[in-house]
């Protein structure tokens, strides 16, 4: 709330979305919470966030045993860059609890759930993207669709 307060920007980027990840999460973590209705899960998020709803959300949908694969990637490079750069690993890297193949399925179970009833009953725009794509083409995706989402181009073109 406060950068948009106080520097009014056009919109806003966010690695997570406040109200589908803390529900999909949650089901991992505390399995007691899949008890209420998804719909109560979601009132309550946005109770206590603001009631904020997403102008744009982008869904990574990929295989859980390539985003395993390279979850164990990126601990590896993660911990050889620490090694090279500063002489010593400056924390551990591993992999948390949720970050099994079979864990990693079970949250996207979850995530297509709780997308399936974000887009039928919150009027969400959720944009699914087949993250076994090269990063290039991932990024050119999510560009272009906040391009037009946000009719920057037209922007930039007036001024």
């Amino acid at each position: 709330a406060y950068s948009k307060i106080t520097y009014k920007p056009e919109f806003i980027l966010s690695c997570r979305d406040t109200i589908l990840d803390p529900i999909a999460y949650a089901s991992y973590y505390f399995p007691f919470t899949n008890e209420l209705p998804l719909e109560k899960r979601i009132g309550i998020l946005r109770l206590l966030g603001g009631g904020r709803k997403s102008d744009l959300i982008f869904y990574m949908d990929l295989n859980p045993e390539i985003a395993y694969s390279r979850i164990i990637k990126r601990i590896e490079s993660e911990a050889k860059l620490n090694d090279k750069e500063r002489g010593k690993i400056d924390r551990m890297k591993f992999h948390h609890m949720h970050e099994s193949p079979e864990n990693l399925a079970f949250l996207q179970q979850q995530f297509e759930k709780i997308i399936s009833f974000a887009e039928e009953k919150l009027d969400l725009d959720i944009f699914r993207i087949d993250a076994k794509k090269p990063v290039d083409e991932v990024v050119q995706i999510m560009m272009s669709k906040i391009y037009d989402r946000f009719q920057i181009g037209q922007i930039a073109n007036e001024s």
